[in-house]
């Protein structure tokens, strides 16, 4: 299972998404499996050269879930940043 970041939104030349965590499970045919994948603050994160700082964006950031990259493949929902935050 694979949780990707996506960054369409964003005011700084970003990738569309990004891969952020991921868990390599095999499973049997009509075996069902629950996954557990985090997203941190600092996966939002873009180095700013010009304070030389992470910056977190205010912004609304899309997340994908799914077993690959693919875009049938991922499940899409989103959710914003409301406060800019920074950090070394």
């Amino acid at each position: 299972m694979q949780l990707y970041v996506g960054f369409e939104d964003s005011a700084v030349e970003r990738p569309h998404k990004l891969l952020r965590d991921f868990q390599k499970i095999r499973l049997e045919p009509g075996e069902r499996q629950t996954v557990s994948l985090s997203l941190q603050a600092p996966d939002l994160a873009w180095f700013d050269p010009q304070s030389s700082r992470w910056q977190i964006e205010v912004m609304r950031y899309s997340i994908y879930v799914g077993s690959s990259a693919r875009p049938g493949d991922l499940q899409r929902g989103q959710f914003s940043v409301t406060d800019a935050a920074s950090f070394a």
